[in-house]
């Protein structure tokens, strides 16, 4: 008698490539900051704020009143809040 064979597509098969799959930390982590980017642009496009990707990887917010450049997410995050942009 012997056990299944994992290298043939079945259920066994499938639930070991779906592990294997989605336990990369990459993709982890670069898909909750992809999930926040598209949060944090939808939360300035409704406040009709526009929001440039700069080239060093930062963002750089553009008012009337107010140009502001800020290194990363979490720095766009708080500048929306200080705004008093609602989430």
């Amino acid at each position: 008698m012997t056990g299944p064979d994992v290298t043939t597509p079945g259920a066994v098969g499938a639930d070991t490539r779906a592990h294997s799959e989605y336990t990369s930390s990459d993709a982890i982590i670069s898909d909750c900051s992809d999930i926040l980017k598209g949060l944090l642009l939808a939360r300035a496009r409704r406040a009709q704020i526009p929001v440039y990707e700069t080239c060093s990887g930062g963002y750089a917010l553009t008012l009337p009143q107010l140009c502001q450049e800020v290194p990363d997410l979490r720095g766009l995050q708080a500048c929306l809040n200080r705004l008093g942009v609602a989430p």
